[in-house]
Order: C-alpha cells, then sequence, then structure tokens
C-alpha cells in the first residue's frame, strides 16, 4: 500500500509482515530507522463510531501493531510477534481526518518475550495530544515453515 493515498509521509511503508485484518482495519504504516520504529494511521470516517469519535478497538488494536513493530524491532529474520498480554488507558478521543502516531519502548527483552510500553498520540493546533497509553507482552516466533 502507498502511503501517500492514504495522506500518510512517504517516509512511512507497510508493516514488516503483511497482516490482512491490520489492513482492513487501518491501514498502518511505520517509519523505521536505527533506534525506533513510529507508526503511523490516518482516521477516517469510517473508523469512527456513533458518537463521531474513533472507535475505541480500532485504537487498541493500532497499538497492539506498535506493540509488535516494535518488540520486532532489530530481531532476527522471520520472526512473528504474538500478543500474549496488553493493557489500555484511554486518554482521549481521535477524531475523523487525524493522522495518529504510535511509539514505544521496550523495556525488557527475554529470549522470546518482549515487554513493551507506548503511546498513541496525534497533533492539534500544533500541540500533541495523548489519545491512548498502552503497554503489552509480544512472543516473539519463527514462522512454521
Amino acid at each position: 500500500m502507498n502511503p501517500a493515498d492514504f495522506n500518510v509521509p512517504n517516509d512511512y511503508t507497510t508493516a514488516r509482515h503483511a497482516d490482512d485484518t491490520e489492513d482492513r482495519i487501518g491501514p498502518f504504516f511505520r517509519s523505521v530507522s536505527a533506534n525506533s520504529v513510529v507508526t503511523a494511521f490516518r482516521a477516517t470516517a469510517a473508523h469512527c463510531n456513533a458518537m463521531s469519535v474513533l472507535h475505541g478497538g480500532v485504537l487498541m488494536t493500532f497499538a497492539d501493531y506498535t506493540l509488535s513493530e516494535v518488540a520486532l524491532h532489530g530481531g532476527e529474520q522471520g520472526e512473528h510477534c504474538l500478543t500474549i498480554s496488553f493493557d489500555a488507558q484511554f486518554i482521549a478521543g481521535g477524531k475523523d481526518g487525524e493522522l495518529l502516531h504510535g511509539e514505544a519502548e521496550v523495556t525488557r527483552r527475554t529470549r522470546s518475550l518482549t515487554f513493551v510500553r507506548g503511546l498513541i498520540y496525534t497533533q492539534r493546533d500544533g500541540a500533541r495530544v495523548s489519545l491512548l497509553a498502552f503497554s503489552g507482552i509480544g512472543k516473539r516466533v519463527r514462522a512454521a515453515g
């Protein structure tokens, strides 16, 4: 998918692993540097609930995508991430048309588990507005071949 088609900056790309569900819900994108992964997603009216606010399930799915991308960053080729624990706190509602970003950090990594905490946010009137804080544990697994 082309990020420009969704009014997402061109330095973002699709996920490391194709996921049809995330593409149908999002699509979600990521920007990778040597030290970090930042995710992005353009909200539309189709992502909003009956109150015209970004649906909480969409926000949590985007946070889960962010958790997985960060958990896999710097890992081995062929690894996938299965979320085994996820906790979220809603802070503010997202709006139709907003560009959402996800940032997260690894707090601990074991042989197969990665512990992550992060934040989903947007920009409004030049200020960063936090929408959802999250933490979780991703289990890194190799795809069955």
